[in-house]
């Protein structure tokens, strides 16, 4: 994975979210959150069913790992987080499941050809990778014949992240996510302590020529958080509030229509792998 930043000696990706995993569920616990968890649960409905062996690919504390065990998959996890995958081996044991947990990098996964039916990736490896063409050919060995990948990452061209930074007067970001392809973001633990963590952006288009250029057929993108802001931390509150839900309302009806869908914060692709032996 690419380094990040140092920044209170924290010096690789994995290093930044080992010291953020004991608090990185406290992080993401608010009604935007849920809502934003909704439309990432709808994509992977799509195509999964019952029985699947499903990839994680980055699970970290198992936001998805955990929807695709009550679905009924025969779920496998990787991270690159020992600290994260502590957090998730002891959920996955107060709450009774079972599952298969790995330290894996995922342009080199310890598994045989074909061996999952699904494979998962939302807001993982794909949000630090500068070059991802390794890590999405490793997806496609060992993935069946005919199965399916969910792929879920941040959008370079986001209407709301655009429009906040042109306020916020933030051009060196902004020439910095153009030229770069991505930016550098701080992630502020509850001590203080500031990590920089690389993130990967990309567009609509690149994200397609990715999969396509991989082999992938029968692509589809969706997209995510159009006009409902994204917040970050804890809020006790159960609901969104009535004007946000009205932006639902609205973004429900044009987030997967283009152009829209190119101007959501996040971007979703399915894809399958060709059923033919010759690929």
């Amino acid at each position: 994975m690419d380094s990040i930043c140092q920044r209170n000696k924290i010096s690789s990706t994995a290093e930044g979210y080992d010291s953020l995993a004991e608090e990185w569920d406290r992080r993401y616990e608010n009604p935007t959150i849920r809502y934003r968890r909704s439309i990432e649960f709808d994509v992977i409905s799509k195509n999964i069913k019952k029985g699947d062996k499903v990839l994680d690919v980055g699970c970290g504390s198992g936001r998805h790992t955990f929807f695709l065990l009550e679905k009924g998959c025969n779920v496998t996890g990787i991270d690159i987080s020992p600290k994260m995958l502590e957090v998730l081996k002891r959920k996955v044991k107060e709450r009774k499941y079972s599952l298969s947990l790995f330290l894996a990098e995922c342009n080199n996964l310890p598994f045989e050809p074909e061996s999952f039916d699904v494979v998962v990736s939302i807001y993982g490896p794909f949000t630090h990778l500068r070059n991802s063409v390794s890590c999405i050919q490793e997806m496609m060995r060992v993935l069946k014949r005919g199965g399916k990948i969910i792929v879920g990452v941040e959008n370079k061209w986001a209407l709301l992240p655009l429009i906040r930074r042109v306020l916020k007067f933030e051009w060196s970001k902004i020439i910095m996510l153009l030229r770069e392809g991505g930016k550098f973001t701080i992630f502020k633990k509850e001590s203080g302590q500031e990590i920089l963590i690389w993130l990967q952006y990309y567009s609509l288009k690149q994200l397609v020529k990715l999969f396509r250029d991989a082999g992938f057929i029968k692509i589809k993108t969706y997209g995510g958080l159009l006009l409902v802001p994204q917040e970050y931390g804890y809020s006790p509150k159960r609901s969104l509030p009535f004007f946000k839900k009205i932006l639902v309302w609205l973004e429900r009806r044009l987030q997967d229509l283009t152009p829209f869908k190119n101007l959501a914060s996040y971007l979703f692709i399915e894809a399958k792998k060709p059923d033919s032996k010759l690929f």
